[in-house]
């Protein structure tokens, strides 16, 4: 998934999970960790904190990733009802430097300048085929 946001960030989601792999409203783990978060615009990389609850499937939303208050919550109505990026919550850098939950965080992820609410310009979503 690759989202470009009002404020001009990129910022992009990747899981080996299909959407429709659980039960709609349910959290998948990843014990294998193999889900991922990008900005972009950093070049930053952000892997799970631990394997619970790394996306959540739901028919009623777009791509949501992360446990608790979400890294990325993209609602269906996303273009009139703002999407939130409250990171880090089930993802972060690796190493020592890592970022915590607070208005700097919110605004090196997605641009927000005011809380962690943002509404997305444009969002794809990829379906990689290993052949």
């Amino acid at each position: 998934m690759l989202i470009r946001t009002e404020f001009g960030k990129t910022i992009a989601g990747y899981s080996h999970y299909k959407w429709n792999h659980v039960e709609s409203g349910m959290d998948v783990c990843d014990s294998a960790k193999k889900s991922f978060l990008l900005q972009v615009d950093l070049h930053e990389k952000y892997v799970p904190v631990d394997s619970t609850s790394l996306i959540c499937c739901n028919d009623t939303c777009g791509p949501i990733f992360g446990k608790g208050s979400r890294d990325i919550y993209i609602p269906d109505s996303c273009n009139y009802t703002l999407s939130h990026g409250k990171f880090p919550s089930g993802y972060n850098k690796e190493g020592p430097e890592k970022y915590v939950k607070d208005q700097e965080s919110y605004t090196a992820f997605t641009g927000a300048t005011n809380g962690f609410k943002f509404r997305p310009v444009d969002y794809e979503v990829f379906r990689v085929i290993y052949g």
